[in-house]
């Protein structure tokens, strides 16, 4: 009986781990295998969550890296004839949305997302057009 709270309890914890990355350490109770055991997960979570945190900021330096040229591309644009002008900007906010996807991916937003509904042979007609566009 004395291991099973304290595994219990683990258990719990790794569970709570598993949905929510900041959930604070366990006090480490029980014999010294299972104290040792408890000790690992929490610094275990402790790497993970530094980890994370890395992450995201590093994620935000990319983003920030990354949308400076597509605003220069964008004013660049702008003066650019009519015909071509329309492509570009299109090109533009495509790439904005493949780096905002990424970004959300990365920062575990993705399975919070909505599903998009769209017209299929619309688009595959769209990636024709524009690859024959290219040549």
């Amino acid at each position: 009986r004395s291991l099973a709270l304290p595994i219990e309890k683990l258990a719990a914890a790794a569970r709570r781990f598993g949905t929510d990355p900041q959930a604070p350490p366990i006090p480490a109770a029980g014999p010294s295998e299972l104290r040792d055991t408890i000790e690992a997960f929490n610094a275990m979570q402790a790497r993970i969550g530094r980890f994370v945190q890395d992450r995201t900021v590093m994620l935000a330096a990319i983003s920030h890296d990354l949308r400076t040229p597509l605003t220069r591309m964008r004013l660049l644009a702008e003066f650019v004839d009519e015909p071509q002008q329309e492509k570009m900007f299109r090109y533009v906010d495509e790439m904005q949305e493949m780096i905002d996807s990424a970004l959300a991916f990365f920062r575990d937003d993705a399975s919070q997302e909505p599903f998009t509904r769209f017209d299929l042979p619309q688009l595959l007609n769209s990636i024709i057009d524009d690859y024959g566009d290219q040549g």
